[in-house]
């Protein structure tokens, strides 16, 4: 009897070890990721100030932003909303051809006109670079209409529409869209 006790005992004890043990608690059920580079989604939350465990992996930008708030600062509305189109960039790979620059574009185009009148020929604006195989890059991007904008209309303002200077400041910003 003692021989089958050990024997079934022994069994009990081997077969224990091929099978699994469940553990305590309610299993997942969907799979969790850790980010190591970028802040956890939405990026808004992190913007706003909602910031959890900040891991030193964490990239540049992402370490600015938890510092200025651990130490007490903040970013403005607008900032933030900065900071979450940067991390969408850097994170995401959003190509910057789904950016529509289509109406900063037209209200550039508008100011030009009030210096150069109507013509029957603009410069080519918006054309796509090749730089080696299949990379392409814009001309020139949103901020550089926007601010040639504001430019042609602070130079339109001190100067006038029909000075010699502003019309020959569009024709060399018409090299610089083009080139």
């Amino acid at each position: 009897m003692k021989i089958l006790s050990k024997l079934i005992l022994g069994s009990v004890i081997f077969g224990a070890l091929f099978f699994n043990a469940l553990p305590c608690g309610a299993p997942s059920l969907y799979p969790l990721f850790s980010y190591t580079r970028a802040p956890e989604n939405p990026y808004e939350n992190f913007a706003a100030g909602r910031i959890g465990i900040v891991k030193p992996t964490l990239k540049r930008s992402v370490l600015f932003a938890a510092y200025r708030y651990i130490n007490g600062g903040g970013f403005s509305a607008e900032e933030q909303k900065a900071l979450v189109d940067v991390w969408n960039a850097d994170f995401k790979n959003i190509d910057f051809r789904q950016v529509d620059i289509g109406g900063v574009v037209k209200t550039y185009l508008e100011k030009r006109k009030s210096v150069m009148g109507d013509e029957k020929e603009l410069p080519s604006i918006w054309v796509a670079r090749s730089y080696t195989g299949y990379n392409f890059f814009p001309n020139c991007t949103q901020n550089a209409f926007e601010t040639a904008t504001a430019t042609l209309s602070d130079r339109i303002a001190s100067h006038g529409a029909s000075d010699p200077s502003v019309k020959n400041w569009v024709l060399a910003q018409d090299g610089v869209v083009q080139n």
